[in-house]
């Protein structure tokens, strides 16, 4: 409890039980296992994971096999160190077995965890259908089990609303994220999570100040109540992006190196990304020499292949490819970029090419213009497709420029023939644009139903509190559980959304 509350007092207490023992070697071997449970999970918290790791396996080797609470929890924690150290694929198998015993617990709560994990680990491998499909899947399990308004449940909405922003599906992937926050309200650390996929969100909304003040949100409650590692790390890391974009260099840098990312260092596992982000700081930088580049861009893209980090290694290869346009490898930076929008186009991925796509729309649209694309998976007007639509949503009113590109290779006929296809294919649409699958944390109530007609009507919540003869704190509380369940901040939101879902008239 004091190591998740994020209590300093929690390494004192943990020395202090080293001094309990018991007279049976069974039970004192068993007592040494769970305690190193605890240690392994007090060692992820404080990113000592070389250590976490040698208690978790002290553990596995001392804990009976029945004991199905505690090898669970062993295993998640092994496997969180492997996934805060870079190695998704190593904490996969780890997050498995911990979902199985899970399994042997008569607890939902437990279940809804370790899929949560599994979600998680299959989220970083690019695996995002399938982590999708567990995800949803444990949200069922929640409602079927009247655990919809449980925090652990907020942890699943937010990966939901990760995994749907990949798809390029925004709007959808916000109001997950909003139900995921009010969720979560009670428990901080699940809280700063989720609020890590706001920050991601808005970042994709092109919207750095919100972004920033979401960061703000998470150092807040890092000040009251000390992090883990993994979230104050991957915040500093937003923090240092954002300021990038923003044009403000110096603060860039600084926030880099809180996390440890620093130049000439040898990239470590799980900071990846932080190195990627110094890549393009180094960039704007006077004196800029793209070898110092190209080490840390192998070092990064040699951990993520070993540890199966699929969208790092998309990261990697759009960098890649940055580097070689920007250098004048013309032929080399196409290579890179095709590689990589197979994969991604393969895997499922849309936004990330958007969001990092900005230097790269030249070498989109000569892609694009390409009468024919070599290589298996880009074939046909499928890929291409998938190019147009980032192009769209990296710069509206691109297609027709476009167009102009691909008639210089293309008979006016054929011409004719694939802007007539593409007026009609579903293809043609961003993953946003091909239709929701909203779901609601749980129904909304009748009490709650009633006051959401009065609001469509207009009445303010003193209105309501007065017409339905209830407090005003009664009225606010049913107002923020309805905002919660619906996903948005609004009583315009509120009200558009629940008209869509034909919920009120």
């Amino acid at each position: 409890y004091l190591i998740y509350k994020g209590s300093r007092e929690a390494k004192p207490v943990l020395e202090s039980a080293e001094k309990f023992s018991y007279e049976s070697e069974t039970e004192q071997e068993e007592y040494t296992g769970m305690l190193n449970t605890l240690k392994a999970y007090y060692h992820v918290y404080t990113r000592e994971l070389e250590r976490a790791l040698e208690y978790a396996q002290q553990a596995l080797e001392l804990l009976p096999k029945h004991s199905y609470y505690w090898r669970m929890n062993v295993a998640i924690y092994s496997g969180d160190a492997r996934l805060f150290s870079g190695n998704p694929k190593g904490a996969y198998s780890y997050y498995l077995e911990a979902h199985q015993n899970s399994s042997q617990m008569s607890s939902k709560f437990f279940t809804l965890t370790t899929a949560f994990k599994v979600a998680t680990s299959l989220y970083y491998m690019g695996n995002l259908e399938e982590a999708e499909q567990y995800t949803r899947k444990a949200l069922q399990i929640a409602r079927d089990n009247n655990l919809a308004r449980n925090t652990r449940t907020g942890l699943l909405w937010a990966l939901l609303g990760g995994l749907l922003k990949e798809k390029g599906s925004l709007e959808e992937a916000e109001r997950c994220i909003e139900r995921a926050l009010f969720l979560s309200e009670p428990e901080k650390p699940s809280l700063a999570w989720n609020s890590l996929f706001k920050v991601a969100l808005h970042f994709s909304q092109r919207d750095y100040t919100l972004a920033m003040q979401e960061i703000g949100k998470i150092e807040a409650i890092d000040k009251e109540q000390n992090l883990p590692h993994f979230i104050t790390s991957a915040a500093q890391t937003w923090k240092a992006r954002l300021l990038l974009e923003m044009g403000d260099i110096s603060r860039a840098g600084e926030a880099l190196g809180r996390t440890g990312v620093v130049k000439d260092h040898p990239v470590r596992g799980g900071l990846e990304r932080g190195y990627l982000i110094l890549c393009r700081l180094l960039q704007v930088k006077e004196g800029y020499e793209k070898g110092s580049s190209e080490n840390i861009i192998s070092q990064v893209e040699s951990l993520a292949s070993s540890g199966e980090n699929t969208k790092i290694l998309l990261e990697t290869a759009l960098l890649k490819a940055e580097l070689e346009e920007e250098a004048g490898n013309k032929e080399k930076a196409e290579t890179e970029l095709i590689q990589a929008l197979k994969q991604g186009k393969a895997g499922g991925y849309f936004q990330l090419f958007v969001d990092e796509g900005k230097n790269l729309l030249p070498l989109l649209k000569r892609i694009a213009g390409r009468e024919k694309i070599d290589g298996p998976g880009t074939g046909g007007d499928d890929f291409t497709s998938y190019i147009t639509a980032i192009i769209r949503s990296l710069s509206p009113g691109e297609e027709s420029a476009l167009e102009n590109e691909r008639e210089k290779s293309i008979n006016r006929e054929q011409v004719d023939q694939k802007i007539l296809t593409r007026e009609t294919a579903s293809e043609q649409k961003t993953p946003a644009e091909k239709g929701s699958s909203f779901e609601l944390v749980e129904d909304l109530s009748a009490r709650e139903l009633e006051i959401l007609e009065l609001i469509s009507q207009g009445y303010s919540n003193e209105a309501i509190s007065k017409k339905l003869f209830l407090s005003l704190g009664t009225v606010k509380w049913h107002t923020t559980n309805i905002y919660g369940k619906l996903g948005v901040r609004s009583r315009t939101r509120a009200v558009a959304l629940a008209r869509d879902l034909k919920i009120i008239a």
